[in-house]
């Protein structure tokens, strides 16, 4: 369970004593692999102890997701004991302002329970240091999806789908007002997130193709950036596709963005590093 709103954020977590005994008995690297050599020393010979410290990872891990954080690793969140045998919390080595954490166990079940006061720093500490230059513009109050621009995607392909839901998830909370996802003609795309506009086309042996970005074009004159590459694969026709949705954005004000495949795709075919001026 996690609370996202309102000044504080809760995460809740229950472990088995039992189940916590019977992995690390059954698996001996569990422990090292999850936690510090502090918590191994203090929980060795006290299985509920040790279920208790796994509760309170899931418990941050919770916290963190419920304010669209990036989610820190099992080994990167360790419990320690204040002066007096309080619990404190450590993520990736240092104290986060306003996260506090209750411990507890009894009839061999584990509970914790995660805190974050955002009134604290407003977990300041949670995420990476921006650059004091980098101001991102204010929003007008009357402002609307449509006044905040559409990012295009082309992305994901039959074996990579997760790879476009992912460059859509990051257009969306980077503050695109509308995020479009290229999908197959028929195709379900329902791993997408709700908020994306799907655009169906003909796809050629699983992969587009010069005839899928010919059907593009207004989509890609209508974008104010155009994102190609996460998940497309290697196939032959996609070079035919590359080549065409280059082509037609030759000259327009939007941006190209090549990530992943579509770097790959400029590194493998000198036609398209001809037509495809990279900047960094």
């Amino acid at each position: 369970m996690a609370l996202p709103f309102g000044a504080v954020a809760v995460g809740v977590d229950v472990s088995a004593v039992e189940r916590i005994a019977k992995l690390q008995a059954r698996r001996p690297e569990f422990a090292t692999k999850f936690f510090s050599p502090e918590e191994i020393a203090y929980c060795e010979g006290r299985p509920e102890r040790l279920a208790a410290r796994w509760a309170a990872k899931e418990a941050v891990r919770k916290v963190y997701g419920s304010q669209g954080w990036r989610i820190p690793t099992y080994l990167s969140v360790a419990v320690r004991r204040r002066a007096g045998g309080a619990p404190e919390l450590l993520v990736e080595g240092r104290l986060v302002p306003g996260l506090e954490l209750s411990l507890t166990h009894d009839a061999g079940i584990a509970i914790a329970v995660a805190t974050l006061d955002r009134r604290v720093g407003w977990g300041a500490e949670l995420v990476a240091h921006l650059p004091e230059e980098l101001v991102l513009p204010d929003r007008p109050d009357d402002g609307h999806k449509g006044t905040f621009g559409t990012v295009l995607m082309l992305a994901g392909s039959p074996a990579f789908q997760g790879a476009a839901t992912l460059a859509c998830l990051g257009a969306l909370r980077g503050g695109a007002g509308k995020v479009k996802m290229v999908v197959q003609t028929g195709g379900a795309g329902g791993g997408l997130p709700p908020e994306v506009i799907r655009v169906p086309v003909v796809v050629t042996e699983d992969s587009y193709s010069d005839a899928s970005a010919a059907a593009l074009g207004g989509e890609l004159r209508s974008s104010q950036a155009v994102v190609c590459g996460p998940g497309l694969g290697e196939a032959e026709p996609l070079l035919g596709f590359l080549l065409s949705v280059a082509g037609q954005m030759a000259g327009r004000g939007s941006q190209l963005v090549l990530d992943a495949d579509g770097l790959n795709a400029v590194a493998r075919w000198d036609r398209l590093r001809q037509v495809v001026r990279l900047r960094p």
